[in-house]
C-alpha cells in the first residue's frame, strides 16, 4: 500500500489541491454570487496556494529522492569497500600460500598463479599467465581424460574430486602433485581456482615401499620353500625311527621323538602360512569357482576341530540353514573358515561357548563366529587384520593356546575379499568375547 502511495504521491496532492480549490471557488460563489473582485482576488490566493503547496511538495520530493540515493551510494561504497578488502585478503593468502594456487577463466586461459609454481615445477609466472591451459602441454596425455572428466563434474557440481596426478616440469621431468580444484567468485566473475602440492617425495617413498614388499614376499616365498625339504627330512626320519625301533627305545626316546614330531607339524604351519602371505602379495589370486553348499562347510570344518574344542570343554552351537550356495574355491574358504573357529576355539578359557551362524543379507551370505573368550581392545582391533598382525594377547595364566604367526587374520581377509566379499570384527572389550563376520555372493536357487 505504502510503494502504491508513492508511486501516485503527485497525482494525489494535485488532485486534492485541485479539488480544494474548485469547492473554495463554489462555496464563495454561492455565498457572494455577485461580487466579481472577491471571485478575483480568491481565485489568486488558490493558484498561488496550489502553486506553494506544489512546490513544498516538489521540495520535499527532491529531498527524499536525495537521500534515497546518497543512501545508495553510500551502500553501494560500502560494498564496494568490502569486496575490495576481500580480494585485499585473498591476495594475501594467494601470495602466501605453501601450496601452488592457479587462477584460470571458464575459456580455460590462466588469470594469476602464485610463486610457489616457480618453486615446485620451475614455471614463471610469465611462462603461465594469459596462456591456454590446454596449450602448454603440462599434463601428460594419459591424465587428459582424468582431467576432462573432472573439468565436467567441477562445473556441474562447483567442486571436484582430488587427484593425484603427474605433471611435466619446466626441463621435461615428471613431478607428482595432489590436485584439488573449485568454482569461486572473484569480483563479479566465475573462475576455477586449482590448487596443487608436490608430493613426488612421497610417491617415491611410496614406490620404495612396495618394492621392499615385493623382495620380502620374494624372500619369503623362496625361504618358505627351502626350508620345506630339510623339515620334511627331520619330520620322515623321526616317524622312521619310531616305526622300526619303536619297541626298543624308552620312553623318554618316544616322547622326544614324539615332540620333534609336533615340532615339525608346529613348523610346517608357519611355513605354509608365510608361503601363502608371499603368494598373496606377489600374485592376484585366481580362483577356480565351484558352485558349493556353505552350510555343509561350515559343517565339516566344525567336525575336523570337534576334538580340540571337547579337549578345551567348549560347546559349539550351529545355527546355520540346511543350504546356501556361493560360488567359492572350497579349500580357500575351508582354510577361512578353519582359522576363525579354530582362534575362537584357543583364545576362549575352558568351558566357553561358539557359535556359528549364517545369514542373508541383500544378496550376500554372512558368516558369523562368535566366542565369548578374551575380546579385543580398540587399540587392538586396528591392526588385527594386517600381516604379522599378530598382538599380545592378555590371555597368560587362563590356559589359552597362543601359537600362531599372525598371519592367519590377513590371509583370510585377502581370500574373501578376492571371492567378491568382506570380513570385519565386532568386540565389546576386554573379556566379552568377539564375533567375526565374512560375507560371500549369494547364488538364488
Amino acid at each position: 500500500m505504502r510503494k502504491i502511495f508513492d508511486k501516485y504521491k503527485p497525482l494525489l496532492i494535485g488532485f486534492i489541491s485541485g479539488g480544494t480549490a474548485f469547492i473554495i471557488e463554489i462555496l464563495v460563489f454561492n455565498f457572494f454570487p455577485a461580487s466579481h473582485e472577491i471571485h478575483e482576488i480568491l481565485i489568486g490566493v488558490l493558484i498561488f496556494l496550489n502553486f506553494f503547496i506544489t512546490s513544498i511538495f516538489f521540495q520535499y520530493s527532491y529531498n527524499n529522492s536525495k537521500k534515497k540515493i546518497e543512501y545508495k551510494e553510500r551502500g553501494k561504497k560500502e560494498a564496494q569497500n568490502k569486496l575490495r578488502e576481500s580480494e585485499e585478503k585473498y591476495r594475501v593468502l594467494f601470495d602466501s600460500s605453501p601450496f601452488a594456487v592457479g587462477l584460470i577463466d571458464m575459456t580455460g586461459k590462466i588469470i594469476d598463479v602464485n610463486r610457489v609454481h616457480e618453486i615446485g615445477a620451475g614455471y614463471s609466472k610469465e611462462d603461465l599467465i594469459g596462456k591456454p591451459f590446454t596449450e602448454l602441454s603440462i599434463v601428460p596425455e594419459k591424465y587428459i581424460p582424468i582431467i576432462a572428466k573432472e573439468f565436467k563434474n567441477l562445473i556441474k557440481n562447483g567442486i571436484s574430486e582430488p587427484q593425484e596426478i603427474q605433471v611435466c616440469n619446466k626441463d621435461g621431468s615428471l613431478i607428482w602433485i595432489y590436485l584439488y580444484a573449485s568454482l569461486i567468485k572473484l569480483g563479479n566473475k566465475l573462475v576455477i581456482q586449482v590448487i596443487s602440492q608436490n608430493i613426488t617425495t612421497r610417491k617415491e617413498a611410496e614406490q620404495e615401499l612396495i618394492k621392499l614388499n615385493k623382495i620380502k614376499s620374494e624372500f619369503l616365498r623362496r625361504a618358505s620353500h627351502e626350508l620345506k625339504t630339510p623339515l620334511i627330512s627331520i619330520k620322515g626320519f623321526s616317524n622312521l625311527i619310531l616305526s622300526l625301533y619303536g619297541n626298543h627305545l624308552n620312553s623318554e626316546i618316544i616322547s622326544y621323538l614324539n615332540e620333534i614330531d609336533h615340532g615339525c607339524e608346529r613348523l610346517q604351519f608357519i611355513i605354509n602360512d608365510l608361503l601363502k602371505a608371499s603368494q598373496l602379495e606377489l600374485f592376484d589370486l585366481i580362483h577356480d569357482l565351484q558352485k558349493e553348499d556353505l552350510p555343509f562347510l561350515i559343517k565339516f570344518c566344525v567336525s575336523e576341530l570337534r576334538d580340540l574344542a571337547i579337549r578345551r570343554k567348549h560347546s559349539i552351537k550351529l545355527n546355520i540353514h540346511n543350504q546356501l550356495y556361493v560360488n567359492i574355491e572350497k579349500e580357500e574358504i575351508h582354510s577361512v573358515l578353519s582359522n576363525l573357529l579354530s582362534n575362537a576355539i584357543k583364545y576362549t578359557p575352558p568351558n566357553g561357548k561358539i557359535e556359528v551362524e549364517t545369514k542373508l543379507t541383500e544378496g550376500f551370505v554372512i558368516t558369523s563366529v562368535r566366542d565369548n573368550g578374551i575380546g579385543f581392545t580398540d587399540g587392538q582391533k586396528q591392526n588385527l587384520f594386517q600381516q604379522f598382525g599378530k598382538i599380545e594377547r592378555y590371555g597368560q595364566g587362563l590356559d589359552l593356546g597362543i601359537d600362531g604367526t599372525g598371519l592367519g587374520l590377513y590371509i583370510s581377509k585377502r581370500i574373501v575379499e578376492s571371492h567378491g566379499g568382506k570380513i570385519w570384527m565386532e568386540s565389546e572389550g576386554k573379556n566379552k568375547g568377539s564375533t567375526f563376520y565374512f560375507s560371500l555372493p549369494f547364488i538364488p536357487q
